[in-house]
This record gives structure tokens, C-alpha cells and sequence, in this order.
């Protein structure tokens, strides 16, 4: 039985909620709006509605044209907005129907026929002017009681001790982390350290080892043959030389540069070949580094320059057999 009961509750609330009629705003409008004997400049007051809450009026007019008053603020006494009514139940003397709302912010009294103008925002004139329609809004607080729709104050934010000085800390921090960060980085940055200087290998520096061990009487045949091959390949790449080194040789010690050097070595080595069994005392003197560096100065050109370093000597040279420096068998 107890559970039937419980079963009951929620249909019986249900029902109330949709059978039963709850106050629309216009009944509750009508309840308020008896009151006898009320006027407002010698008018009587038409409607009485509660502060807060929105009520209505119609009335017919010959204009169809009628607006409510532009540009109301939302602070204003009371909002008013006016509507014609289109429906087609005009009357037979072409009138226009039209229902006025307004929202009553303030209590007062208040004659709204005074809200109510042309489309261009004019006046209405003496012949075409709305009776008084004179409204009462009330309001259930107590005299004096100092509340208002509009004008409750905002709420003051009472901050903590030190929170501004917080607040413009952290904003430096935040502004500091990114300039301390691009200094540091900035300062880590050293300069690249300058590229080496490589000097520049030239014939001469290929060719002093040799001509220094050719001076010293200490040259070997290999050596020999590798002096005689740098010194042809330079020359023959200058002067234009035939291939065949026999051909060329005799050119290359009759020209004034390129036979310098060459009939300078080939007289220390055949001076070395013919006083091999002198005792050390009676063979030539060492020639100084200055006499070297004058045989070597036209040799100081980059073997780039000359293809001397990656030419095949083999290519240049037509006569394989075997032979002294200087072309002598």
C-alpha cells in the first residue's frame, strides 16, 4: 500500500502543474490594476503593476505610423515599446490597433502617452494626440529601503597586500627571461676561428731537396731521373717541347732559363762521376743556399699552375732506355 502511495505522488504533482492556471503577467496586471479613486494629474490611473514586472495597453489611433520614443536608455523610469497589430481586425472608420508594453524600473506614476510618437521621431500634434494613459508602478519594499534595479554598485575587489607589487614582478620576470636568454647566447657566440693559411706548394719547393742532395754529390739514379722528369714536364708545358725528352733536352740547356738549372746539375753530377775515388777533401765544395735559391727562382710558380704534380711523365717522354741525367748513356 505504502509503495502505491509513493507510486501516486509524482502523477498528482504532475497534474497540478499542467491542470492548474498559473497567474499570466496580464491577469496579474488586472489583479493590481483595481484601484479606485486613483489619479495622476486629475487622470485616472489606467493599470498599477508591481516594479519589475512588464504590463500592457492597447489603444486605436488614426496614424499608422506611430513608434515608440528612439534611442530609451536602459536606465530610464520605464521602457516602453509599441506594436501595431496586423492581424486584420481593424474597425470600419480605417483605425489602427496597437499594443503598448512597458517595464516599469522605478515607482511612480507615469503617463505613457508620452512615449508614443511619429515614425520620424516628432511629436504628435494637438489634434492627433493619445489621451492620457496613465499607469501606477509599485513596488512592495519598504520606504527607504534603498535597493534599485539598475543602480546596485559593483562588487570592490578588495586585493591582498603586495599583490600589485607581485603582479609587476612577475610581468619583469617574464620580460627579463627572454632578454637574459638572448644576451647569454649572444655573449656564447665567439668569433670562428680563422681559416688556416695553407701556403701555396710550388716547383721550387718540390725541387730544392733534390738539387740540394745533387750539390752534396748524393743524388741517386731514381732522384736523378725524378729531377730530370719535373724539369722536363714544366719546361715542355712552357716552351712548348717536343715529346721526346732526346729532343728536348738540348733545347732545354741552350734556353736562357731553363738551361740554368739543368747545366748546373748536369756538371755536379759528371764532376761527381769522375772524382768518385777522390778522397773527400778534393771534391767540390757545398754551394750555398743563395746560389740555390738563384737556380730555383724561375721554378716558384704553384704546381696547380703547371699540371706538374698530376702529369705522367711517362706520357712525355718517347725513349725508354735507360740513361744518365743530361741525356748521356
Amino acid at each position: 500500500m505504502r509503495k502505491r502511495l509513493f507510486l501516486w505522488i509524482p502523477v498528482v504533482a504532475i497534474a497540478c502543474w499542467v491542470f492548474v492556471p498559473t497567474p499570466t503577467s496580464a491577469q496579474a496586471f488586472d489583479a493590481g490594476a483595481v484601484d479606485a479613486g486613483a489619479t495622476h494629474d486629475g487622470e485616472p490611473i489606467q493599470l498599477t503593476v508591481k516594479r519589475g514586472l512588464t504590463g500592457q495597453l492597447s489603444f486605436s489611433h488614426a496614424s499608422s505610423t506611430l513608434r515608440a520614443i528612439p534611442d530609451q536608455s536602459i536606465d530610464a523610469e520605464v521602457l516602453v515599446r509599441l506594436e501595431r497589430l496586423t492581424d486584420g481586425s481593424g474597425s470600419s472608420d480605417n483605425q489602427s490597433h496597437y499594443t503598448l508594453r512597458f517595464f516599469g524600473a522605478v515607482a511612480g506614476d507615469y503617463d505613457l502617452s508620452r512615449w508614443v510618437v511619429q515614425r520620424d521621431g516628432s511629436p504628435l500634434a494637438d489634434g492627433k494626440a493619445l489621451p492620457a494613459m496613465n499607469v501606477r508602478v509599485v513596488s512592495e519594499l519598504p520606504a527607504g529601503h534603498g535597493t534599485s534595479l539598475y543602480e546596485i554598485d559593483d562588487p570592490v575587489v578588495h586585493a591582498p597586500r603586495g599583490y600589485r607589487a607581485a603582479l609587476i614582478s612577475f610581468a619583469l620576470i617574464w620580460v627579463a627571461v627572454p632578454i637574459v636568454w638572448g644576451v647569454l647566447r649572444l655573449r656564447s657566440r665567439r668569433p670562428a676561428p680563422p681559416q688556416p693559411i695553407v701556403p701555396t706548394t710550388t716547383l721550387a719547393d718540390r725541387l730544392r731537396p733534390l738539387v740540394d742532395r745533387a750539390s752534396q754529390g748524393l743524388l741517386t739514379v731514381d732522384e736523378q731521373s725524378r729531377l730530370e722528369l719535373l724539369l722536363y714536364v714544366f719546361w715542355q708545358r712552357r716552351l712548348g717541347l717536343p715529346k721526346s725528352m732526346a729532343q728536348a733536352l738540348p733545347i732545354m740547356r741552350r734556353h736562357a732559363e731553363a738551361g740554368g738549372l739543368l747545366r748546373t746539375l748536369e756538371a755536379w753530377i759528371h764532376a761527381d762521376g769522375s772524382d768518385a775515388n777522390d778522397s773527400d777533401a778534393t771534391r767540390q765544395p757545398n754551394i750555398s743556399p743563395a746560389a740555390i735559391d738563384a737556380l730555383l727562382a724561375p721554378y716558384h710558380a704553384s704546381l696547380l699552375e703547371n699540371n706538374v704534380d698530376d702529369a705522367d711523365p711517362q706520357n712525355n717522354v718517347s725513349s725508354t732506355q735507360p740513361r744518365e741525367f743530361g741525356g748521356v748513356a
